[in-house]
């Protein structure tokens, strides 16, 4: 099977705006920078079945709204964007 296109949230935007929200069909979403949610106006929804991936430097900043709203047969999963990511990988 084909590999799911990746969205690069970095090549827009490192801040997230107000009423972002993570669909399963953008999944798998790459973090390849410091990315921020902010405050009040910046937010973030990560829906069932997303995947994010972080790659070496990828952060994310959450000092704002956030929720992962990953249930029992969709969740989400939080991971390194490594083809064979070491324990601890998003751990530095």
């Amino acid at each position: 099977p084909a590999r799911p296109q990746e969205t690069d949230v970095c090549a827009t935007v490192t801040s997230l705006p107000a009423g972002t929200v993570w669909k399963a069909e953008g999944s798998p979403y790459l973090i390849k920078c410091s990315l921020r949610v902010e405050s009040e106006n910046s937010s973030l929804q990560i829906d069932p079945g997303v995947v994010v991936k972080f790659d070496k430097i990828g952060q994310l900043r959450v000092r704002g709204p956030f929720k992962i709203a990953g249930t029992a047969p969709a969740d989400v999963e939080l991971t390194s964007s490594l083809p064979s990511p070491q324990p601890r990988a998003l751990c530095p």
